[in-house]
């Protein structure tokens, strides 16, 4: 790691690693962290074809900030471009000190309608593609002797709600993934933490697939009308003036997560609106505890700090 200076202040300058930073809270937590003197490599598929404008923009803001923001070509199901990109960032930098796993699909609506391929395809984006950024940057952190993932769920992660049943599978498996990430690779010095973040006004509902399967959808008509309901009282609670859903929120919170040392960072953060998530995880926060604590796994639940 490097240093610069920040004021009067010596702050550590970290290599950090971000997926699905075409847009939202992966664009805006580039040039956040890039800002405060970090290494970042902002990753993305197409950099040079669908992505070619966010990524020409995202070069654009490092040059005329002059911070060190690197634009990576990183399609998260895709083995090899993933083991790629971590490579190439090894061989400049030198080490990977942070992983945001932030790339992701909303699929929404009947879940019945969705093709089995469908299925899949969000399942290799939401839960299969952390997965491959946790394999190939684990065996640096691990030589390194620390490092951190960041696995960036949602509420729909710990809550589930009719027509985001296809949404909420992957990250609810990635909620679970991410737990036994955090067991088994914290005697590495690896610290692994779930953001989960509430809605925000971010591309991921304009953006969201909708259900391939157009005749079982037509047979749907009730279940789609009362999904529309459900939408419509949530846009006039999202439409409160007062209601957190600034993405600089979530921003903020990646950023103040990764300032953290290591073991000292919550297993869950709950960003902007949580219906009840922070209090379901307070609550069963005791019986995840007991349950490793009963198997005389305690020590896994904290990072091994040197």
């Amino acid at each position: 790691m490097q240093y610069y200076q920040k004021g009067a202040i010596k702050v550590t300058s970290k290599v950090i690693l971000i997926t699905g930073c075409s847009t939202g809270f992966g664009n805006r937590a580039a040039k956040a962290l890039a800002d405060q003197g970090h290494i970042v490599y902002a990753s993305m598929r197409g950099v040079n074809a669908k992505n070619k404008k966010p990524a020409s923009e995202l070069r654009a803001y490092a040059d005329s900030q002059n911070v060190a923001l690197h634009v990576v070509e990183l399609d998260v199901t895709s083995d090899s471009s993933v083991e790629s990109a971590v490579s190439m960032v090894i061989q400049d930098a030198g080490r990977i000190d942070v992983a945001v796993n932030n790339a992701g699909v909303m699929p929404q609506g009947p879940t019945e309608a969705f093709t089995v391929e469908q299925f899949r395809q969000n399942l290799d984006v939401n839960t299969v593609g952390p997965f491959r950024v946790a394999r190939a940057v684990f065996p640096h952190m691990r030589t390194q002797g620390e490092g951190l993932l960041i696995n960036v769920t949602s509420i729909l992660g710990r809550l589930a709600l009719p027509s985001f049943g296809i949404y909420q599978a992957g990250k609810w498996a990635l909620e679970a993934l991410s737990e036994s990430l955090r067991y088994e690779a914290s005697g590495s010095g690896i610290d692994v933490v779930l953001v989960e973040p509430g809605p925000f006004e971010t591309e991921l509902v304009p953006n969201a697939p909708a259900p391939g399967d157009r005749a079982r959808l037509e047979q749907l008509k009730d279940v789609q009308e009362r999904f529309e309901q459900m939408m419509a009282i949530f846009m006039e609670t999202f439409a409160n003036p007062e209601a957190p859903t600034d993405p600089k929120l979530c921003v903020d919170g990646i950023v103040q997560l990764i300032a953290m040392p290591a073991g000292k960072r919550p297993i869950r953060t709950v960003l902007g609106m949580d219906f009840g998530v922070n209090e379901f995880n307070r609550l069963t926060d005791p019986i995840r505890r007991g349950a490793i604590g009963a198997l005389g796994l305690e020590s896994t639940d904290e990072v091994k700090t040197s």
